[in-house]
Parts: structure tokens; C-alpha cells; sequence
């Protein structure tokens, strides 16, 4: 693994090794290197296989804690006909929409290869169009919960696919464990549709497509349910995350500013926005997104649905990188309220101001850069 040294630092038979030196260690020495803040690791630009390579090293799968790591083959050892399992758990309605870019990936590099999904038995209408993809109920895989693999499957479940990869591991352990790494200074790299590509050895993603359709009809239903005829665009305005760091606190003064225009609705969560709109399944959550005209959401669902649904998406970001985040999103254009974005190490705290204090990302003047940002566009 190429390492920088920050401390100095002696390692039998290789020597002494200065702060900014740079060299190239074997993976399990540089990583208990790491871990003691001796040296970080060096990101390549062309990563290819190496993330991988890192992760099976670690010993990081979602197996039973009983069951020797390497026992099935990586992705990229497949051969056609090899049944391949991904999992996905951990997260909310956001990152299983993520995961659709990557299964169509996975797909198109290996089409002879018949492609499972375990997820969460709510969340398989989303996919009941896509014909290649096996789905299969999470609870039945699930053993139980480890620290490091969070969902560990079950042994027997290893047994039947030639190979299993959980890409619910990533969120938890590559951005917590690694984070000494420093990669606060490394955001470009942290799209979430490459971070699990690298995690399972899926490399050289370009302009990667969702797997999940929504018909004009189901569209045109949720345009009849929700949208009462006026005269006037709508846009849906989601200010309200699953991480509560993200939540945009003005948005009573941005659907004002937005009013004269747009006939503007919130699409959240009704229990924290009262009067939101409410989809009564995942695919009209979709769809309903698919018959606005324009969606203002912080990083959560509605803006991952909007990328899906080719509808017009401005994100509002704070502890994230907005251009990252969005890299692969044609119709999302991320408008950055705070320009140190922390999600790695600080997404709870702030000290831009030299003190420590709950994080305090917006400001009352972001109404006006939002504002801008849409008058720039031709949507304000």
C-alpha cells in the first residue's frame, strides 16, 4: 500500500522512515500504521482494484463470524453463470436508491451472471420492472449484527451464491475506520455510487443509469392525486434529512421567495413537515417527483428520486460536497451553503469560529444565494 509518513517511525528489517516520506508497505503493516496515526494513506487517482484488495484484507465480509473470510470469490474472479448477491441494509430510502446505479453496473459488466439483491422486503416494488434482478427478502440472510460487518448473513446463505457482497459495510467502516486517513481533504473522491463500486471491485464507472423505471401512467396518476390544477409549475420543496445535520432551517422564507412563481408543496416526512405531501408507496414517492416540475431538496430521498426522475433538482448542502455527491446526476445542480464540509469526522459540530458549537451550516443570507442560483438558471 503507498503510505506518506507523518511521524518518524521505525520498522524492523525496512528501516527508518521520516515525516513525508512516501513508500509503498504491505497492506496489513500499513494499516495497523495507520490506525496508530504513524502514516496515512496515499488515494490514487486510478484506484482500480486496490480498494478491494484493501477490504479483503481487513477480513471485512458479511458472512457469519464463523465462516473463514475468502471461502467465496470477488466479483471480478466471477465466472458466467456464478450467481452474485449483493446486500444492502443499512441506511434509509435514499441510499437504496443509490444502489441502483450500481446494480445496473453490475449488470452490464456481467450479464451472464444471474444477479441477486437482498434488501428489505418494502423497498422490492421499486425494482418488480427490472427483469434481470433476483430480489430477496433481507430478514431471510439476516444472522445477527456485527461491529465491524454490521449485518452478518447467515452461513448456509454463503453456500448457495458464488459470490456475496454487502455494500451496507462501506457507510460504516470505510468512512469511520479509514477517516484517519484524513479524507476530509479527499471529498472528491467520496461519490457514494463509487465508494461501493471500489468496496466490491467495480472500477471505471462513467455515466452510470439507474435500473429503476416509473411508467407515464403511475406519473400522470400522482400528477391527478397530489397536484390540484392552478395555473401555475410545481415545485416540491424537501427540507427535512434522516441526519438531522442536514436539515435546511429557512425553509419557511424560501417557499415564500418561491410562491409567486411555483405552486410550491413540501414532500417529506409529514411527522416533522406538517401538510407534506405523502406517498403511499415507494414507486408513487417516485412518481410524484416525476410530475413536478422542479424538486429543492437537502441530500436525502427526494434528491436521489429527482436524478432518478430526470426532473429539474437543486440539493442544498452543507456537510457534504455537493459536486461529489452529484457527480453523476444530470438534472441535480447542488447549490453549497457551507464550504467546509464535514461529513467525515465533524458532521455534528463546527468550529469555523474556533469554538465548538452545535453545527450551524446555514445562514439567513443562503435564501438569497438559493434565490440567485435559480434566477441564473432561467427557474426563478
Amino acid at each position: 500500500m503507498h503510505v506518506e509518513f507523518v511521524r518518524k517511525h521505525v520498522i524492523p528489517k525496512r528501516g527508518k522512515f521520516e515525516p513525508g516520506q512516501v513508500e509503498n508497505i504491505p497492506t496489513n503493516t500499513a494499516v495497523h500504521l495507520i490506525t496508530a496515526g504513524v502514516c496515512r494513506q496515499i488515494v490514487p487517482t486510478d484506484a482500480r482494484k486496490m480498494w478491494s484488495d484493501l477490504r479483503q484484507s481487513l477480513g471485512v465480509r458479511p458472512y457469519d463470524p464463523h465462516v473463514i473470510f475468502g471461502d467465496t470469490k470477488l466479483i471480478r474472479d466471477a465466472r458466467a453463470g456464478d450467481k452474485i448477491m449483493i446486500i444492502r441494509k443499512y441506511g434509509g430510502l435514499g441510499d437504496i436508491l443509490i444502489s441502483s446505479y450500481l446494480l445496473n453496473e453490475i449488470h452490464r459488466r456481467y450479464p451472464n451472471n444471474p444477479l441477486y439483491y437482498a434488501v428489505p422486503h418494502g423497498y422490492h416494488e421499486m425494482f418488480r420492472n427490472v427483469k434481470w434482478l433476483n430480489l430477496v427478502d433481507y430478514a431471510r440472510v439476516y444472522e445477527s449484527y456485527h461491529q465491524v460487518r454490521g449485518g452478518v448473513i447467515k452461513a448456509e446463505i454463503v453456500k448457495d451464491y458464488e459470490v456475496v457482497e454487502d455494500i451496507s459495510t462501506p457507510c460504516h467502516v470505510w468512512e469511520s475506520l479509514f477517516g484517519v486517513f484524513n479524507y476530509d481533504q479527499h471529498l472528491k473522491w467520496q461519490n457514494r455510487i463509487e465508494i461501493w463500486g471500489h468496496w466490491i471491485g467495480i472500477n471505471d464507472i462513467t455515466n452510470p443509469k439507474s435500473c429503476i423505471r416509473i411508467s407515464k401512467r403511475e406519473i400522470e396518476a400522482a400528477r391527478k392525486k397530489h397536484f390540484k390544477q392552478n395555473g401555475k409549475p410545481i415545485c416540491l420543496v424537501s427540507p427535512i434529512s434522516a441526519l438531522t445535520t442536514k436539515d435546511y432551517p429557512y425553509h419557511y422564507e424560501l417557499v415564500k421567495a418561491l410562491s409567486n412563481r411555483y405552486k410550491v408543496l413540501y414532500f417529506g416526512e409529514p411527522k416533522k413537515l406538517p401538510g407534506a405531501i405523502k406517498a403511499d408507496t415507494f414507486r408513487e414517492f417516485l412518481a410524484i417527483i416525476g410530475a413536478a416540475d422542479l424538486v429543492i431538496s437537502v441530500d436525502t430521498a427526494q434528491l436521489h428520486g429527482g436524478a432518478i426522475m430526470r426532473t429539474k433538482t437543486y440539493g442544498l448542502f452543507n456537510i457534504n460536497d455537493g459536486q461529489t455527491y452529484c457527480k453523476w446526476y444530470p438534472t441535480v445542480t447542488p447549490i453549497q451553503l457551507c464550504d467546509t464540509p464535514c461529513i467525515m469526522k465533524k458532521a455534528w459540530e463546527c468550529d469555523a469560529n474556533g469554538k465548538r458549537v452545535g453545527k450551524i451550516c446555514y445562514k439567513p443570507e443562503s435564501i438569497k444565494v438559493i434565490c440567485d442560483r435559480l434566477r441564473k438558471d432561467g427557474m426563478l
